[in-house]
């Protein structure tokens, strides 16, 4: 038995050194990986029309949804890591305000791109920031008068990037932020967790679990200005493929 279980600590020994040497060994890795996510977004916005101002009333939208995302990280000095998330929701209520009968339709089918640098590393901690650009797709769909045109914008603001990744055999833990340096603002906040279930050579796929929280406040823009906040709660994989 004592044998047995000497095999046992030798074996996880071996395989927390082979793990970590193949880490250190990959020069570049991109990865790419999936979310089965829970949303809520709740909104309160104004548009206007013909130099009229209706504020719309708070609205709330919850439900299953999913994103994507891909990404390349790498140990080259002063080249951006880079990141692109794909989510996709949308928040729709019917209201009437103003003697008008409005469907609001909050489309948050969002474009993020991050590009980011490695600020510096402490024993299994590592610090990076960077840059988050937005694209986001809003639209409010009046039912009836207001010239039953549907107002649509697309917003790109921009926000700077930070992170702090926890890095021991099996398991990574990164928390993340965005701070808004544009005049449309996102904030952001995250937590990643991530097991390692299958640990190769030069490939990997890991299991992920986290929250994200987003939050919008959009100045005019044409003839729409609001506020939103979005929170994700999700799980999901990830692979990893080293070069």
């Amino acid at each position: 038995m004592k044998q047995f279980g000497n095999k046992i600590l030798s074996l996880i020994f071996c395989t927390i050194l082979f793990s970590q040497f193949s880490q250190a060994a990959t020069l570049v890795e991109v990865y790419l990986g999936a979310a089965l996510s829970y949303e809520q977004i709740n909104t309160e916005d104004t548009i206007s029309d013909n130099d009229e101002i209706f504020t719309l009333p708070e609205s709330e939208g919850a439900g299953i949804s999913g994103f994507v995302y891909a990404g390349v990280e790498h140990q080259l000095p002063f080249v951006p890591m880079v990141r692109l998330d794909y989510l996709s929701f949308s928040a729709e209520q019917e209201f009437d305000t103003a003697g008008e009968n409005f469907t609001f339709d909050l489309d948050s089918s969002n474009f993020i791109g991050t590009a980011y640098w490695q600020l510096f590393n402490l024993p299994f901690v590592g610090f990076v920031g960077g840059a988050s650009v937005y694209d986001l797709k809003v639209s409010i769909k009046p039912e009836e008068s207001l010239n039953s045109n549907t107002i649509e914008e697309s917003i790109v603001p921009y926000s700077a990037y930070l992170g702090a990744k926890i890095d021991i055999p099996f398991v990574t833990i990164t928390l993340d932020g965005a701070i808004p340096i544009s005049d449309n603002k996102v904030t952001y906040v995250g937590l990643d967790g991530a097991l390692t279930i299958l640990p190769l050579v030069v490939a990997s796929v890991e299991l992920n679990a986290g929250y994200k929280y987003y939050e919008y406040s959009f100045n005019e823009t044409n003839n729409f200005e609001g506020d939103a906040d979005h929170s994700i709660i999700y799980i999901g994989a990830t692979g990893r493929f080293g070069l």
